[in-house]
């Protein structure tokens, strides 16, 4: 017999296509909550590195999208698009590590 769990933590896309294979899932499934959105990567660049460079990286990043070549290296990572960096991006993870901040560590089970 498979073991089984009682709950687990996927990211939508995750969740949307497993339904997508198997609908029946819908039924036997519930989400029982949902983060705030959250960004799925960010790429860094180091304030040492030449600016030339930098600009020419990241034009060439957000060019990805409007060539077939590009389309699929954003495919096989799993991304669909590439955008400047805003700050308030941040806001979701910002939330979720405050909530966690809040939490009582979980006791240690003692035998």
């Amino acid at each position: 017999m498979a073991d089984r769990v009682d709950a687990c933590v996927v990211v939508d896309a995750a969740f949307r296509a497993l339904l997508a294979q198997d609908p029946r899932l819908g039924e036997q499934l519930a989400v029982l909550a949902k983060s705030p959105p959250l960004i799925f990567s960010i790429l860094c660049t180091s304030n040492r590195a030449d600016p030339d460079l930098i600009k020419d990286i990241s034009e060439a990043i957000l060019e990805l999208p409007h060539f077939p070549e590009g389309r699929e290296l954003l495919r096989v990572f799993g991304v669909n698009d590439h955008i400047p960096f805003r700050d308030e991006y941040l806001v979701g993870i910002r939330q979720l590590l405050a909530a966690k901040k809040r939490r009582l560590p979980v006791p240690r089970q003692t035998d």
